[in-house]
């Protein structure tokens, strides 16, 4: 099953939709992952209700978080989606958290997503602290330039340093 799904997601036809959403509530753990790719990679912003809807009662971290990235990154300027993802973000495991702040990239800029990531800055983990500055980077808020260049010198991590120093180039309008 696996496989066709991901044949369908390959095609992208719009027609895939209907078929693959049937698919989100399957009992087997892969098949949804899969399912949430393919929708993802066809692009459509049509199946976002049914993602969120089908992900409401979800207990599982690794299908919730693939579902709010699948949903981010189809239905961007979605207010339910950002909702849901600020409250994963908050909320959530140190998994799901990373996993948010990638389906935060694909929204766009808000001060609600640059109040939520701000304090992640500081975070004791390196992929949180690099994430969250690669996130930043985009909100397109010259008012971070000075945070991340001071993040491009002082962070401990070589990694993040080199994040930070591109989110502030990004910040900046400059690529």
């Amino acid at each position: 099953r696996c496989a066709a799904i991901k044949a369908l997601g390959v095609k992208g036809n719009y027609a895939a939709v209907a078929p693959l959403t049937a698919f989100l509530t399957d009992k087997n753990t892969r098949v949804c992952l899969c399912t949430l790719i393919a929708l993802g990679e066809i692009q459509l912003p049509d199946p976002a209700p049914a993602i969120l809807k089908a992900i409401e009662k979800e207990k599982n971290t690794r299908i919730k978080a693939r579902a709010l990235r699948s949903a981010a990154k189809i239905h961007p300027e979605s207010a339910e989606v950002q909702k849901q993802c600020l409250a994963a973000l908050k909320g959530g495991s140190a998994q799901l958290q990373e996993a948010m702040m990638m389906a935060i990239y694909y929204l766009p800029p808000d001060p609600r997503i640059v109040a939520a990531l701000r304090p992640l800055l500081t975070a004791n983990k390196e992929s949180t602290r690099a994430l969250a500055a690669w996130v930043l980077g985009k909100q397109d808020d010259e008012t971070l330039v000075p945070i991340l260049e001071k993040m491009a010198t002082s962070d401990k991590s070589p990694d993040v340093r080199s994040l930070a120093r591109k989110a502030a180039t990004l910040c900046q309008g400059q690529v």
